[in-house]
């Protein structure tokens, strides 16, 4: 095993298996299906880069970022430091030919407090553009603030050719996605500051073709004026932040499942944007992108089954079951209760005895309607109402006998809760009753809906971002 207590990349492999223990700290976890058509290595640079290896095994590396150095300066002989923590020349994995699809750059200023132009920190940076290549060779760049604040520019091309600012304000957990052709920049950032940029893919085996320095006059940018202001949108937030916490004895955290502004996507329109490009995965926040859109269609699911309820439902089960669910399944309902508050209702038999559940105090602060009897709208015949618990340590008739005699009988079917599984099941299948029986509970037995399951967390969770308090501690 390796600790690793520094900023730095944990890669593996398709088809490896590693167990990876966050302990403290924020982690970004990126997945990769496939690389574009288009997408060529090259034997001279890619999977060349070695430098900042701290350990390996298997199919499992670890890269520090303060040991990396810049692959085009190590075959000159020289070791400049660079930003990237893993990119294209990265080596993975020894004796194979397999580097990153996704490139990972971090800048950091941790020293500097206050707001500063971006750069006087970084003078390197500019106003610039990825183009698209040869018609269809698209890369896109994410951009996550992890420490601070930034306000980032983009430019909006009119009918006449005349380009016009947008500015966008970024704080921990908020995501911007800067599509292809977007003219763009950092003006400002507030210290102590830390970002991290992923592009998809990383293309540094194609030179620097794919990045297009533009000039301040080709825009008709005033960056004087444009930066004074940035910097001016940042100290006017910061003053409202610290009047709000003085005002406060405690600023505490909060739990929300929340749109992230990122108007950075209104610079290209939707059926422009890269189908391919990842999207970020946060332990902070949960991201919605044409949600309308966000369907899951297959013979084993209800027609047309999307992330919002088309009906109301009404969940049942006990506070001790929740508790035990893991931090990614509570992560899963919390997405799903939030954007689903208005027909969602959810009754805990047992809420008032013993302290209060921690994931029900979240879910409330969500907005979710959590009740300790039936809802009005349980009497709809069109509502579903379901009772979840251990198929393996309880029974459907033990679990009816523990609750008061009105939440029993209107409980329409009983599903096992099945780390969290349970309940969209029993809301997007279409034939519950094909499902097999234990001890009262109905369950996937066979693993016929399990791929149906996967495709709707995996839109579930790209789509959002869950900010937790509870989460978040217990990470």
């Amino acid at each position: 095993s390796f600790t690793l207590s520094e900023p730095g990349v944990i890669g593996m492999s398709h088809g490896a298996a590693a167990s990876v223990l966050v302990d403290r700290g924020d982690v970004v976890v990126i997945t990769v299906d496939k690389s574009p058509a288009w997408y060529k290595w090259n034997k001279e640079d890619s999977g060349k880069n070695k430098s900042g290896k701290a350990w390996q095994k298997g199919d499992a590396v670890v890269y520090r970022h303060r040991d990396r150095k810049n692959w085009y300066d190590l075959k000159n002989g020289g070791e400049d430091a660079t930003v990237w923590m893993t990119d294209s020349t990265t080596q993975e994995f020894p004796g194979s030919y397999f580097p990153p699809i996704v490139g990972v750059s971090r800048v950091e200023y941790l020293q500097h407090e206050g707001v500063f132009s971006f750069h006087d920190l970084r003078a390197a940076e500019s106003l610039h553009e990825h183009p698209v290549m040869n018609g269809n060779w698209e890369l896109v760049e994410t951009y996550m603030v992890t420490k601070g604040a930034a306000v980032l520019v983009y430019f909006v091309k009119d009918a006449e050719g005349r380009y016009h600012p947008e500015l966008v304000t970024l704080r921990p957990g908020d995501v911007a996605f800067v599509q292809p052709g977007t003219v763009h920049d950092l003006l400002a950032v507030e210290g102590p500051y830390e970002h991290v940029v992923l592009f998809t893919p990383s293309v540094h085996q194609y030179d620097y073709s794919f990045k297009r320095q533009v000039s301040d006059e080709e825009v008709g940018m005033d960056r004087t004026a444009l930066v004074e202001k940035a910097m001016n949108l940042l100290r006017s937030e910061l003053r409202e932040t610290r009047s709000a916490a003085s005002e406060a004895d405690e600023v505490k955290p909060r739990s929300e499942v929340r749109k992230v502004a990122a108007p950075i996507v209104r610079a290209v329109p939707a059926e422009n944007q890269n189908k391919e490009a990842l999207a970020p995965a946060s332990s902070e926040a949960v991201i919605l992108k044409n949600v309308e859109r966000s369907e899951v269609r297959t013979d084993v699911m209800k027609s047309g089954v999307g992330l919002k309820l088309q009906e109301p439902a009404v969940i049942v089960v006990e506070k001790k079951r929740l508790d035990a669910l893991s931090r990614t399944a509570m992560r899963q309902l919390m997405a799903f209760a939030a954007i689903n508050k208005e027909q969602l209702h959810l009754v805990v038999p047992d809420l008032l005895e013993g302290p209060e559940s921690p994931y029900l105090a979240d879910l409330k602060e969500l907005g979710v309607r959590v009740t300790l009897d039936l809802p009005a709208v349980a009497r709809n015949p069109k509502t579903a109402v379901i009772g979840l618990s251990d198929k393996d340590q309880d029974t459907a008739e033990a679990f009816k006998g523990r609750l008061n005699p009105r939440v029993a009988a209107g409980v329409k079917d009983y599903f096992a809760l099945e780390g969290g599984e349970g309940v969209f099941l029993a809301l997007l299948v279409a034939q519950p009753e094909d499902l097999s029986l234990k001890n009262g509970f109905r369950y996937d037995k066979t693993g016929r809906y399990q791929s149906a399951l996967r495709s709707f967390f995996q839109k579930l969770m790209t789509d959002y971002v869950v900010i937790s308090k509870v989460i978040a501690a217990a990470a």
